[in-house]
C-alpha cells in the first residue's frame, strides 16, 4: 500500500521506518514536514527514492564502520584512501545508515549485519547539490530474493619499471543478471596506483573470481 501526505499527495517515503520507530503513522512527507515545523524548514533540501530493493541476502558487503548515533550505525564506502593505496583524487563518500537492531557488534569491533535486509537507494538535493546515500530496513521475509556482492580491484605500477607491479582484478564467474551496481573509486594524481570497488545487486548468487598480481 503506498501512503500519502495529506497536504501535496506525493508518496511518504519514510513511512515504514518512521511508523516502526515513533509508533504513529506519518502524515506528511519530508518536505511538507520541514514546511509546516519551522525550526526544521529548509526549503532548498529534498530527499527521494531512487531505488528499493526488497528481501535482500548480503552475501558480503564492502561497507566500513564510520559512526554511531542514539539509533544507528552509519558505515561508508568510496571517499579519500578507501581500499588498497588510495590516493589524492577519489569519488564521493557515500554513506549506508543502518538501525542499530540489523548490526551486531562482535569482539573486537567487528560489526555482523543482518544477511537478509531492504536497501533503499536516496539521494539529497541541496540546491544544486546532489548526494546518494543507502538506507538499510525491515525485508518482507527472511527468504532472500536478490544478493548483495562487490567486486574489488586495484593497481599500482613502480617508478621505472624497478620491482613488482600489482595487477588484481575481480570479475562475475557465473551468469547472473545485475539489477543495480554503484561503483566508487580513489587513485594518485599520477595515477600510478588506485582502486576500484563496485557494488552490486544480482537476481542470484554471485560466484567471484579474481586474476591478475596480488
Amino acid at each position: 500500500m503506498e501512503h500519502k501526505c495529506k497536504h501535496c499527495q506525493d508518496k511518504i517515503s519514510d513511512f515504514d521506518y518512521l511508523y516502526r520507530k515513533y509508533g504513529n503513522p506519518p502524515t506528511m512527507c519530508e518536505a511538507c514536514r520541514r514546511m509546516t515545523r519551522g525550526y526544521r524548514h529548509n526549503p532548498g533540501v529534498s530527499r527521494t527514492v531512487v531505488a528499493e530493493f526488497k528481501n535482500v541476502n548480503i552475501e558480503r558487503h564492502p561497507f566500513i564502520f564510520e559512526k554511531e548515533n542514539k539509533d544507528q550505525f552509519i558505515f561508508y564506502f568510496g571517499g579519500r584512501e578507501y581500499g588498497n593505496w588510495g590516493g589524492a583524487r577519489f569519488d564521493e563518500k557515500i554513506l549506508v545508515h543502518i538501525p542499530k537492531r540489523f548490526v551486531t557488534v562482535k569482539e573486537g569491533d567487528k560489526y555482523q549485519i543482518d544477511p537478509v535486509i531492504c536497501l533503499r537507494v536516496m539521494k539529497k538535493t541541496i540546491g544544486e547539490n546532489e548526494h546518494v546515500y543507502f538506507t538499510i530496513d525491515t525485508p518482507d521475509t527472511d527468504e532472500p530474493e536478490l544478493y548483495l556482492n562487490y567486486l574489488f580491484s586495484y593497481y599500482k605500477t613502480t617508478l621505472k619499471g624497478y620491482g613488482k607491479d600489482r595487477n588484481y582484478k575481480e570479475h562475475i564467474e557465473n551468469e547472473c543478471e545485475v539489477l543495480f551496481s554503484c561503483e566508487v573509486s580513489t587513485w594518485a594524481n599520477t595515477e600510478r596506483f588506485g582502486n576500484k570497488t563496485e557494488l552490486l545487486i544480482a537476481s542470484q548468487p554471485v560466484t567471484i573470481e579474481s586474476s591478475g598480481v596480488s
